[in-house]
């Protein structure tokens, strides 16, 4: 998904506030005494979907805790792009956090550009986010780091590493001069996480490029590109429709 400046986050955050309270008002006594609070969640063991979902979290995702005086405001969000991102949304993303922790989400389009949401209403699920590694609040401040638990086991860390790009990631043509060469990228701001996942990847077997302004790298090489789809893969229909078409287009792998 396309990087949302800080100002369009928090209009959503605002907006996805504002809607939650007005659902609630009036049935929820206090913050902690809310249905939110009592829901009984699913605990997993680490797996693989669970080290997916957190990779997920770690690209487009966002877990948010404020206890007021009237109401508590809790969400576990995830967000994408409303034209490309509904199915793996709505569909995928919501299957996977219902076997997880046995939540349903709900959907929302916020006012701000081709944005859809999925939001999970649940204290629980935040402090059980928070427990392995992903705490509430700004990701970049928080400094992410992936968990040990995902780093010394390969097949959680390529999951991982898929719910992380398929969310932050990008599959494209490198250029019109060379059709038959694909990229695949991956775009984040917490430089530390880049370089862990870029070692991560070295360590399998992949040349990924530098990290470039701190912020993206690339994987490019054709046998780097068949290694990935091979090993790692997309859940994301997004990426597998991308890649279909430049695969008619080039077929390179």
């Amino acid at each position: 998904m396309a990087y949302l400046s800080s100002e369009v986050r928090n209009k959503i955050n605002h907006d996805e506030r504002i809607k939650y309270k007005r659902e609630n008002w009036g049935r929820v006594k206090g913050g902690y005494s809310s249905s939110g609070n009592k829901l009984v969640i699913k605990i997993p063991e680490f797996n693989e979907e669970l080290s997916e979902f957190l990779g997920i979290m770690f690209g487009d995702g966002n877990s948010y805790f404020k206890r007021g005086y009237k109401i508590g405001i809790y969400a576990v969000r995830i967000t994408g792009d409303s034209r490309y991102d509904k199915p793996y949304l709505g569909i995928f993303v919501n299957h996977l956090v219902e076997n997880l922790f046995g939540l349903k989400g709900k959907i929302s389009y916020p006012k701000h550009g081709n944005v859809i949401v999925i939001s999970f209403y649940s204290i629980k699920l935040i402090q059980k986010l928070n427990e392995l590694g992903f705490p509430p609040g700004d990701k970049i401040k928080n400094k992410l780091k992936i968990p040990e638990w995902i780093k010394s086991n390969q097949i959680f860390y390529k999951a991982f590493i898929r719910g992380l790009i398929d969310t932050d990631g990008s599959i494209f043509r490198m250029s019109n001069q060379d059709p038959q060469l694909l990229r695949i990228s991956l775009t984040n701001f917490i430089p530390d996480l880049l370089d862990e996942i870029r070692n991560g990847l070295i360590d399998m077997g992949f040349n990924p490029s530098k990290i470039i302004c701190n912020k993206h790298f690339y994987l490019s090489r054709k046998d780097n590109i068949t290694k990935y789809i091979k090993e790692i893969g997309f859940s994301n229909s997004k990426h597998i429709n991308r890649l279909k078409i430049l695969q008619n287009q080039s077929p390179v792998v």
